[in-house]
Order: C-alpha cells, then structure tokens, then sequence
C-alpha cells in the first residue's frame, strides 16, 4: 500500500505539468507546421479574400537562386544566435 501512494506523489509533478507542456507545444509548434505548410504556397491578398496556389519547391528555388541568399541566411542565423548569448 505505501509503495502505490510514493509512486503517486513522485508522479504528481509530471501530471500537474501536462497542461503546460500541452500549451508550449501548441504555441511553438503549430506555428512552425504551420509556416513550412504555407511555404509550399503562394498566397494572393486580393480584397475580401486570400487566395492560395500550390507551387511546391518553387519557393524555395527562387530563395536559393537568390544572388544574395548566402549573406542573407548568415545574417539571419547571427541574429537568430545573438539574442540568445
């Protein structure tokens, strides 16, 4: 009997835990499902409505194609690390 109650409180941390671990989740990850989903689309802001069309990797050809992707993706990854050092 006393085994089953310490395993009960050495549990209830983790337990009471699960919310917050569900809600960080939800926040940090859908919008990052989210942004590779969209980036396989190319969205078109016309009034009253968005209007999306498929275009797969071509997104991702014209950034590489870019004549300055090289600076642009060094700049981002020293911005994206100085914050947090």
């Amino acid at each position: 009997m006393d085994d089953s109650k310490n395993s009960r409180k050495g549990l209830s941390p983790f337990v009471v835990a699960i919310p917050a671990i569900i809600l960080i989740a939800m926040l940090k990850l859908w919008p990052a499902l989210f942004s590779i989903i969209a980036s396989f689309y190319e969205y078109s802001f016309v009034p009253g409505a968005i209007e999306r069309t498929y275009v797969g990797l071509e997104n991702y050809n014209s950034l590489f194609a870019f004549e300055n992707f090289s600076n642009l993706a060094r700049n981002t990854f020293v911005l994206t690390l100085l914050p947090a050092v």
